[in-house]
């Protein structure tokens, strides 16, 4: 598939710079779910903070694991277009790598020094599981290779890793086998997981809900939905393209309907909020993607530059950031929204200054050892050709 249109225009790149602001959007309403919703008693995880309950009612905060589905959107658009941008999944491969790993190993580590320092016992792994966990294999899966149950995630929030690295695999080798029939295959692939998570709901069975985990079915749409958008974006909206992007709204609204409509679900109940936050997120993207609507406030510098920053924060900010509140032990209202705010800043701060003086300082100088022409070099690209430039659109988990 040739590119007809690049994105790269002045007005392209304002476009391009909101989804930083996007992804800024994305991860505070994580960071959000995280310290007011789900370590609370109402929440999913264990009480942890001394305020509980106080901000859980706040609109939106339920629900603001949709921020992951919000990332996977972009990392949809996004995938694509770096792809675009390589010669060989070899060169993908290693650009991802050198994306995500330097950053997972600087907070993975530190995350795992304070939480075993300062933290509370439920959120402390033990060395077996911060390894698997930076080398992003699910702890749970080695734990029972080695004959032990109960492994954990590093941070509960890296499982989004683990589905994403499936997904670069899966569309990397689609997209280098066929080009030319990628939309068509890649379409054909969610429809099969589509109707193997359907069939592990309706009929049970471990093994089919085995693998409908391990072909990450439910994540699907989204990543689907970012890559029509991406093609829709650089004026290559086929109709099988817009297909594609329908049956993805399609797929996921049908999984949140399963979901929330389900006996016994905790969910049950809640499908109209659900909806809601779920239709937000897609006419966003729709409107950003489809219709080339530029949405100022996504493209503020700050929220840009937070989005920048974005892979840190998601990375650091759950199992770090409840430590911070779990001991400094506010349970009135003002001192606790106090020391959740600067809970925020200080995450930001910390992510910001890692991204400027150690992510892309370190990022730009691996990408020269790969990609360089020199004879010195590792080389990943075709021999007679160098590697493109891989924008700042790839910032990000």
């Amino acid at each position: 598939m040739r590119n007809q249109q690049s994105p790269q225009s002045d007005h392209g790149k304002e476009r391009l710079a909101s989804l930083d602001g996007m992804r800024a959007v994305a991860v505070l309403w994580v960071m959000l779910f995280h310290y007011l919703y789900f370590w609370t008693p109402t929440g999913g995880g264990d009480p942890l903070l001394a305020y509980g309950d106080t901000f859980a009612r706040i609109p939106l905060v339920d629900v603001g694991f949709f921020g992951v589905q919000l990332f996977f959107m972009i990392s949809g658009f996004v995938i694509f277009l770096t792809l675009e941008k390589c010669r060989s999944l070899g060169e993908f491969a290693v650009r991802r790598i050198i994306r995500l790993w330097p950053p997972l190993l600087l907070f993975g580590t530190a995350t795992f020094a304070i939480v075993t320092l300062f933290g509370p016992v439920e959120l402390r792994v033990s060395v077996p599981e911060y390894i698997s966990s930076v080398l992003i294999f699910p702890p749970q899966h080695l734990g029972r290779l080695l004959g032990t149950e109960g492994w954990q995630w590093l941070d509960g929030a890296y499982w989004s890793l683990w589905t994403e690295v499936r997904f670069y695999a899966v569309f990397g080798v689609l997209f280098f086998a066929n080009r030319s029939f990628l939309i068509r295959n890649w379409l054909i692939f969610e429809v099969i997981a589509f109707a193997i998570g359907l069939a592990a709901r309706l009929h049970g069975g471990n093994a089919l809900a085995a693998l409908d985990g391990l072909i990450f079915q439910q994540s699907i749409p989204y990543f689907s939905f970012g890559i029509a958008s991406y093609l829709v974006f650089t004026g290559r909206g086929t109709r099988l393209v817009r297909f594609l992007g329908a049956f993805a709204v399609f797929h996921a609204f049908a999984n949140l309907a399963i979901y929330t409509l389900s006996p016994g679900s905790k969910a049950y109940g809640q499908l109209i909020q659900y909806l809601l936050a779920h239709a937000a997120i897609i006419l966003i993207f729709y409107a950003f993607a489809w219709h080339k609507v530029v949405m100022s406030w996504f493209s503020y510098r700050p929220l840009v530059r937070l989005g920048q920053a974005s892979y840190g924060m998601y990375l650091l900010h759950q199992n770090v950031g409840v430590t911070i509140l779990h001991w400094s032990g506010f349970s009135d209202p003002v001192p606790a929204a106090f020391g959740i705010v600067l809970t925020f800043f200080l995450v930001c701060a910390i992510s910001l200054a890692s991204y400027d003086h150690i992510e892309r300082p370190l990022q730009r100088w691996l990408s020269h050892c790969a990609f360089s022409t020199g004879p010195a070099a590792v080389r990943f690209t075709h021999p007679k050709r160098t590697a493109m430039p891989v924008t700042d659109a790839e910032s990000g988990p």
